[in-house]
């Protein structure tokens, strides 16, 4: 008679591993998360969301884009959540930049009236076009709708009139998860290994 015989040793030694390893899974995961979530958002907000705008850099204006970007680490035990992004008094055009849902650009037009009125100058940026005293519509030499100040010292563009303003994602998120999940993986998978006392 000919058979397949399997002996399976040392299995109180495994069991006392799991044992070992549904302890320190949770503690792991949340020191991993948070050191890592830490170092990915610093990256996201020196890469993506500060500097000049370019292709896929956001230039630092008022700073709250940038300050709203962030990450933490909840739970113990059996349940850890990690999250990172726009969590702190995000604003609401943070998914414009993010592109989301799946979007290259996202076209913005006007809720009220005809136009944006996209501002030219530090101080435009402050306030709306009816905050300034001695404005009027006229076009620039190039025909671009603007409004202008007058001024002492002359006549100043304040703002560039538009019907509709086509924004290119530039997405910090998605580029900053991508580039720290591998990290994120190979270190729980380093510390779990350790902790079971493997090599």
């Amino acid at each position: 008679m000919a058979d397949w015989t399997i002996t399976v040793t040392g299995l109180p030694q495994v069991m006392q591993r799991f044992s070992i390893a549904h302890q320190i899974v949770g503690q792991a995961l949340t020191q991993v998360l948070t050191r890592r979530l830490a170092e990915g958002v610093q990256y996201a907000q020196q890469r993506y969301l500060s500097g000049g705008t370019t292709s896929d850099r956001l230039a630092e204006r008022s700073g709250r884009l940038k300050a709203s970007f962030g990450s933490e680490v909840t739970g113990t035990g059996s349940q850890v959540v990690g999250r990172i992004g726009y969590l702190h008094n995000a604003p609401p055009w943070a998914a414009v930049h993010e592109g989301w849902p799946n979007r290259a650009s996202t076209t913005i037009r006007p809720r009220r009236g005809q136009y944006l009125a996209i501002p030219l100058t530090a101080e435009a940026r402050q306030a709306s076009p009816r905050a300034f005293a001695e404005t009027f519509v006229g076009r620039s030499r190039r025909g671009s709708l603007l409004i202008f100040q007058k001024t002492a010292a002359g006549i100043e563009p304040l703002y560039l009139l538009r019907s509709e303003v086509i924004i290119p994602a530039r997405p910090a998120l998605r580029p900053t998860v991508a580039r720290f999940m591998p990290f994120i993986v190979d270190d729980l998978r380093k510390a779990i290994s350790q902790g079971l006392g493997g090599p």
